[in-house]
């Protein structure tokens, strides 16, 4: 999947992959096989579902996914007692987010730690 990321693969129930937490504040992302669905939790930050094509397909877009999580390519934000989300692109949290679930952001090696400057910087572009 990804050269040097520890795995457990799961031969029992509805998990079916585990990749263990690289940062405390984040957890650890597990794969769920749902019958109709892959399901893919990243910690108590987010979650996503992949179904609705091809198995075939569904793999894909799911490890595509995996891949990018955990390349630091998919920016978490919130919490699991107040929902969350994620953006693909590491574009900044918008204000309505960080309004409802609070301004921290996680990238899967941990917090995101912006400074003003940057964030200010963002905002324009």
């Amino acid at each position: 999947m990804v050269p040097g990321e520890p795995y457990v693969l799961h031969s029992e129930g509805h998990k079916v992959l585990t990749f263990a937490a690289k940062h405390p504040d984040v957890g650890a992302l597990v794969v769920y096989d749902e019958w109709d669905e892959l399901t893919v939790c990243i910690g108590e930050l987010s979650h996503r579902h992949f179904g609705n094509d091809e198995p075939e397909d569904v793999a894909m877009q799911a490890a595509r996914f995996i891949r990018a999580v955990l390349n630091d390519e998919v920016e978490f934000f919130g919490n699991s007692p107040g929902g969350g989300g994620c953006h693909g692109d590491r574009k900044p949290q918008g204000l309505l987010s960080r309004l409802l679930w609070g301004r921290p952001s996680f990238v899967w090696s941990g917090p995101i730690e912006r400074s003003r400057s940057a964030r200010q910087a963002s905002r324009r572009k």
